[in-house]
């Protein structure tokens, strides 16, 4: 089976020689990405051509040798392809946590929010993080470079605490310079006093 592909977006399954009974030799499989969007898919054998659009669509070959297209129940996608999706890395996930003034304490609610950043690092099986550090404009530039990379440090340690490696989380300080909310000079402003957390 030769195939042209045109894939806006979702995830293309494709094995060959499938020992699956219902499929047999190449089995093409459309199906959605993580934030169920579901993009498409040109198969063509020959002179036959089939698009892929709807999530669960596939292209086999049928015992003949000719292709056909075909829907593809969700627990036999599950079954078939089980050893490709459990290797699928998960997406990386953004988060924001917020810290009291002129400190490296977490907001009460972004301690909480902090227990969703761990519980999504402990799904991977291998993991990256980036912490950057942030302050709104109160006092000057030089210090909050190093408030901004002292609360990016608090929350490395507070993984680590947790047994996650420091070599695989990497924190940095940005000082006032990229605020989330943009303000004059010397503004109290809470949304700025945070980490941009990053995990992959």
């Amino acid at each position: 089976m030769r195939g042209r592909l045109g894939i806006a977006t979702g995830l293309l399954l494709l094995l060959a020689a499938c020992a699956e009974p219902k499929y047999r030799k190449e089995l093409v499989v459309l199906q959605p990405d993580p934030d169920g969007k579901i993009g498409s898919v040109v198969v063509v054998d020959g002179s036959n051509q089939f698009v892929l659009d709807q999530s669960t669509t596939a292209a086999h070959r049928n015992p003949g040798g000719k292709t056909e297209a075909v829907a593809v129940a969700s627990e036999d996608v599950r079954t078939i392809f089980a050893s490709a999706l459990s290797a699928k890395p998960l997406p990386p996930q953004n988060f924001r946590l917020n810290f009291v003034f002129n400190s490296d304490t977490l907001t009460e609610e972004s301690k909480i929010a902090f227990e969703g950043v761990f519980e999504d690092i402990k799904r991977r099986p291998h993991y990256d993080v980036e912490v950057v550090g942030h302050t709104d404009t109160m006092g000057t530039a030089a210090y909050n470079a190093g408030l901004s990379l002292q609360r990016a440090e608090r929350i490395k340690i507070d993984l680590m605490g947790r047994g996650l490696l420091g070599a695989r989380i990497i924190a940095t300080g940005r000082g006032e310079a990229d605020p989330s909310v943009p303000t004059a000079d010397e503004v109290d402003e809470p949304r700025n006093r945070r980490v941009e957390i990053t995990v992959r």
